[in-house]
């Protein structure tokens, strides 16, 4: 007995040595996958950081373009403003990118947005048509949704789907022009016409629809 014991003497501090060593190796484990999901996420990060940079250049790009352009100084709605309210109401828009045969908007989908080309082209479609029957393009009409910017429940009435490789349309949302309202760069002129020219626009809708 006495024998046993001593040998068991001997070999514990061996198990407390091995069981010390795996504690240790678990502990580095531990550290590497922390060091490892922080790296990933640091990483991650900066993709997003590049990214949401990336995405505001374009914006910016977008709307430079379009100030140079004086597209929105020439349309009915805007044809009255200055140049600094005009450069709010482009301050004010989003950038939306589509890719070739992407729908930019849907028929009979609810609208709530007004939107103009800034790059590219694209077709607009209605149904019971099989060829398009407008398009929108740099050297052309480049507006859509007029009437959006004043109906709470305005529905599409035709489809508008990319035609170029890279389409880029700059988006004012009703929620945004109702804000601009408020703030008094949209002038109550400015709604009345968004309104006659959207029953413009649903009258012609209505004759194109009954001559099919």
């Amino acid at each position: 007995v006495g024998a046993l014991q001593r040998m068991s003497l001997i070999h514990k501090p061996v198990k407390n040595h091995e069981q010390l060593h795996a504690a240790a190796k678990k502990v580095e484990d531990a550290e590497n996958d922390h060091k490892e999901r922080l790296m990933l996420v640091s990483k991650h990060k900066r993709k997003l950081q590049r990214k949401t940079t990336l995405k505001t250049q374009q914006r910016r790009q977008a709307q430079i373009i379009l100030r140079h352009s004086r597209v929105l100084a020439h349309t009915e709605l805007f044809k009255d403003y200055n140049q600094e309210q005009i450069k709010k109401i482009i301050d004010s828009m989003e950038l939306k990118v589509f890719a070739k045969g992407e729908y930019i908007v849907k028929e009979n989908d609810p609208g709530n947005e007004f939107m103009v080309l800034v790059k590219g082209s694209a077709s607009i479609y209605k149904e019971g048509h099989i060829e398009s029957i407008a398009t929108l393009s740099m050297d052309g009409s480049r507006v859509i949704g007029e009437a959006t910017l004043v109906e709470d429940t305005h529905i599409r009435t035709a489809s508008v789907v990319a035609s170029s490789a890279i389409v880029q349309m700059l988006s004012l949302t009703r929620d945004k022009f109702k804000q601009l309202s408020n703030e008094s760069t949209i002038n109550s002129n400015t709604m009345n016409m968004a309104r006659r020219m959207s029953m413009k626009i649903k009258a012609a809708d209505s004759e194109r629809s009954s001559g099919l």
